[in-house]
């Protein structure tokens, strides 16, 4: 919860949003936002990982990558947690009434959105010519 609150609370100073940090609570328009147990992005890790562990022995990658595309998959739910808590700290701040819409929708997107980041991740690895998959197609 801790290292979600301080992540959330960099990002909205940074875009300049005034807010202000005390344990896990945010104070943001002079509205305390509690970034709870529900929103630590702890509960993602289990569903991410289950859809992870599919994603990456249902392609024909090397062993080496799908080692390395599960352990990035923690920091990825980190991402996708703090992407998910800004918009939601800033509309607890401005617009309480839409708040609990947004937490909502924030937290569909984000198992998808974490997907396609492992495949932006894939992809440029693929751009830079790392190999990845088991077999490699050799041009003439």
């Amino acid at each position: 919860q801790r290292m979600a609150t301080e992540i959330t609370s960099l990002v909205l100073e940074i875009l300049g949003v005034s807010v202000e940090q005390a344990g896990n609570l945010l104070k943001i328009n002079g509205q305390l936002v509690a970034v709870g147990e529900a929103c630590d992005g702890m509960r993602l890790l289990l569903p991410l990982a289950l859809v992870i562990y599919t994603f990456v022995f249902s392609l024909p990658l090397k062993t080496t990558t799908r080692l390395l595309l599960i352990v990035i998959s923690m920091p990825v739910a980190i991402i996708c947690n703090v992407i998910r808590l800004v918009p939601t700290a800033i509309a607890y701040g401005y617009l309480p009434d839409s708040a609990p819409l947004i937490h909502d929708i924030g937290g569909w997107l984000m198992i998808p959105l974490a997907v396609w980041i492992l495949l932006q991740l894939i992809r440029l690895a693929a751009w830079i010519d790392l190999p990845i998959g088991r077999w490699r197609l050799v041009g003439s």
